[in-house]
């Protein structure tokens, strides 16, 4: 029997926030694993080759398939990336007959959608695919029948059948998940995809963290899953329970995690940013005294989102002295009237102490902040604007527009289909639900918020209003320093 050869695809994703994507990794590892043959074409990787030398993506594309000459292609498909991914599997589709699955988020809330509208896909893995995808391509290269593969839909006729049952497959047990292989990013085999591969991912929003100066910085995570329900926010519903529908986070092992950052350092990385929904501290007390321990001895700096919460003033020595450098969390709103509307509870008063105590530790800490959430106007922005240039003097703060993603509890309760993300729908129809439409091509948005377009956004929000807030933000000197304070604050001396 012949293994497989699988070929892993990542869209164009034209945000600043393009990093090694650690899932597909995780993927490419647990294919290894499994015996099978592993490459990744980044679509964005090809784009700087075209842009450097003139070699067009297509030509890469086609060269990576000439060559490699896979027996299944996944297809990464995000929200975010959706448009270029339908744009991608069709070029796929143009010029190979092997089979095509499609996987990640959206695809995984919008499975019946997208193998109903777009034939290029021949399949679906929803939810986790470590385990599904190996078995996925073992199964098609042997001819062996398919209906015994957790989370695999599939087109029947005119029908989309979940070959074993209408939900995603369990989650993986936290000593299982695969530790994901770098090297299949950095090293592609394509000469064209392996100049440009580090630089490509090492020029994401992690380069810019303040304390890490000078350094390479990689992603990491120490979990997958979040534990709470934001209804703005994907992870909890991508990540719940199969049995009890609650959201999750699942802890790797401290020694698991420890062996693949001494390889991180290793590749020559001098820190790691944890790109997670949350982090864990004082809510993983065991846990987090043991990691920063390991931490302290391998001589890397890092950085992590958490929440509030987590921070307690009591362990931030701890964590300073393992590396501990950069955190940010979730405020959304100083306005207790607004937390309140979308599930927060953060008194101000705490937020000042700890991000006291963060500065008195040398660490840097950002809150996020929401703007246009429900009972949101333009009284409410003044005061958010005036609360930051009274009480975040050096700026740390980074910004956001309330937006309703697929899947999500707003989204849910607003009475968003999957249909409404398709490229060729009517986003006027989604005035009459008092949304509007923000295009991929609003770069203007996207490069000052994070993650605001190619999706919907509340009435309220229209482009020249965001612009608005954006304008007096930079006016009001805000941006400046932080932009100032970034690039001077220098990482302390750390050593071992």
């Amino acid at each position: 029997m012949h293994k497989p050869r699988v070929l892993l695809a990542l869209p164009r994703y034209r945000g600043f926030n393009h990093g090694l994507f650690l899932g597909i990794a995780c993927l490419a590892t647990a294919l290894k694993q499994s015996g099978a043959d592993v490459e990744v074409f980044d679509e964005d990787v090809a784009a700087q080759a075209e842009t450097k030398t003139g070699c067009n993506a297509h030509q890469i594309l086609d060269r990576v398939l000439e060559t490699f000459k896979p027996t299944l292609v996944g297809v990464h498909v995000n929200t975010p990336n959706y448009a270029a991914a339908l744009q991608l599997s069709k070029r796929l589709r143009e010029v190979t007959d092997v089979p095509i699955v499609a996987g990640g988020p959206h695809a995984t809330v919008a499975t019946v959608c997208l193998l109903s509208r777009h034939a290029q896909f021949d399949y679906v893995l929803r939810g986790e695919a470590d385990d599904s995808l190996p078995v996925l391509a073992w199964a098609l290269t042997s001819n062996r029948l398919l209906d015994d593969i957790p989370g695999l839909s599939r087109r029947i006729g005119s029908s989309v059948v979940h070959v074993v049952h209408n939900d995603s497959p369990p989650l993986l047990d936290c000593r299982r998940i695969p530790k994901p292989d770098r090297g299949v990013f950095l090293n592609p085999p394509d000469p064209d995809l392996r100049k440009y591969a580090r630089s490509t991912y090492l020029h994401n929003f992690t380069s810019s963290i303040p304390g890490f100066s000078g350094r390479m910085v990689a992603g990491a995570f120490s979990s997958r899953g979040c534990g709470y329900s934001c209804p703005f926010c994907s992870p909890s519903a991508f990540w719940a329970d199969t049995e009890t529908s609650r959201p999750v986070r699942r802890l790797r092992l401290v020694e698991d995690l420890i062996g693949e950052l001494k390889e991180v350092r290793d590749l020559g990385y001098g820190a790691v940013f944890f790109d997670e929904p949350t982090f864990p501290m004082s809510s993983e007390r065991v846990w987090i005294e043991e990691f920063t321990k390991q931490m302290k001895n391998l001589g890397l700096l890092w950085g992590a989102p958490t929440r509030l919460e987590e921070l307690d003033p009591e362990l931030l020595p701890q964590l300073a002295d393992s590396g501990f450098r950069y955190a940010y969390f979730g405020l959304e709103t100083p306005q207790p009237d607004l937390q309140s509307r979308i599930g927060k509870h953060a008194e101000i008063k705490t937020v000042h102490e700890r991000l006291r105590a963060c500065e008195d530790n040398g660490i840097q800490c950002d809150v996020s902040l929401l703007f246009g959430g429900p009972g949101e106007t333009d009284e409410t922005v003044d005061a958010t604007l005036l609360w930051m240039d009274q009480c975040l003097p050096q700026g740390n703060a980074f910004f956001s527009l309330a937006a309703y993603w697929p899947g999500t509890a707003w989204s849910q309760a607003a009475g968003l289909t999957p249909e409404f993300w398709e490229p060729d729908f009517d986003h006027k129809r989604a005035e009459d639900l008092g949304l509007i439409w923000y295009p991929e091509s609003a770069t203007s948005i996207e490069r000052f918020y994070s993650n605001s377009t190619g999706t919907y956004h509340p009435a309220f929000l229209s482009v020249e209003r965001a612009l608005r807030i954006k304008e007096r933000i930079i006016s009001s000197g805000f941006r400046a320093r932080f932009s100032q304070y970034a690039r001077t604050l220098d990482a302390p001396e750390f050593s071992a």
